[in-house]
């Protein structure tokens, strides 16, 4: 697919090739790189699966590529036709546009993109759960003078570093079933701060109207910067709930297992605090 869209951008070249002064209204060639670059390529998906797209979806997403760019399509149109009658500017927007394309292939054939889908990629990737807290909880009448923060496993807070690294992924998973007699609104979420002060969290908001919920939420570590703590929310308030019922959380670090193993004494400290949480939730529902 990628040789033919390079094939089209080569004969573009071929038909070109003065140069006035540019209007303001014209956009300017890095802009028009981008642009064409992202209408080639389209053009060439097009081209490669015909049935797959009607004339609406050529448009909705011709149009998606303008309104990425900042223009429109009349701009677009109107600064074509201005190089055109400068075509050594533009043959120098295409030779961009092409070498652009042979980056685009190389990146797609070394799964820059999509590296979860190279099997060498696979090899260097692990999962550990990194969840500390209860897996289960199970409040079957909540007084109204129970407050969220006497159950500890409803938040979970990390200010050791050693835990999670750059470019590193985590999953947090949980199954859960509140009830209120008039459908309260309750958080869930995460919370990351970071070495430069800055801060970023992912929260969702359910009913409490006695639905059993699985919540997922995926957060990639960035690469420019340290995590220096996070906050895991299982319920932000228990405030008109009466009734909760958690099950199987689950906090899963992906990472590098090459350049991003745990050290042995972080594994071990998290394995035996998982197995006494583990032993402390048997005996509690062994009881029930």
């Amino acid at each position: 697919m990628i040789r033919f869209f390079q094939i089209s951008l080569l004969a573009c070249l071929l038909l070109l090739n003065s140069c006035d002064f540019r209007p303001w209204s014209v956009l300017n060639k890095q802009e028009m790189e981008d642009v064409l670059f992202d209408i080639h390529l389209a053009e060439t998906i097009f081209q490669v699966y015909k049935p797959g797209y009607s004339q609406e979806d050529k448009r909705q997403i011709f149009e998606g590529i303008f309104k990425k760019h900042h223009t429109t399509k009349e701009e677009f149109d109107n600064s074509l036709k201005w190089y055109a009658k400068h075509p050594d500017e533009l043959q120098l927007i295409y030779r961009k546009v092409l070498d652009k394309s042979v980056d685009f292939q190389y990146k797609v054939d070394n799964y820059y993109y999509h590296p979860e889908s190279c099997l060498s990629a696979l090899d260097s990737i692990d999962t550990f759960n990194l969840w500390l807290g209860r897996r289960k909880i199970v409040l079957p009448q909540i007084k109204k003078t129970d407050k969220v923060q006497k159950d500890l496993s409803l938040f979970y807070q990390n200010t050791d570093n050693r835990y999670l690294f750059k470019n590193d992924t985590l999953k947090y998973n949980l199954t859960i079933r509140a009830i209120s007699p008039d459908s309260t609104i309750y958080y869930s979420g995460m919370i990351f701060n970071y070495d430069d002060g800055s801060a970023d969290s992912m929260l969702h908001h359910s009913y409490a109207d006695s639905l059993v919920r699985h919540i997922y939420f995926k957060k990639i570590l960035p690469e420019d910067k340290n995590l220096t703590s996070f906050k895991i929310i299982v319920v932000d308030s228990l405030r008109g709930i009466n009734s909760l019922c958690i099950d199987t959380i689950s906090l899963d670090r992906v990472y590098d297992k090459f350049n991003n193993r745990l050290s042995f004494n972080v594994l071990k400290s998290i394995i035996n605090t998982q197995d006494s949480i583990k032993n402390v939730e048997s005996k509690l529902f062994e009881k029930k």
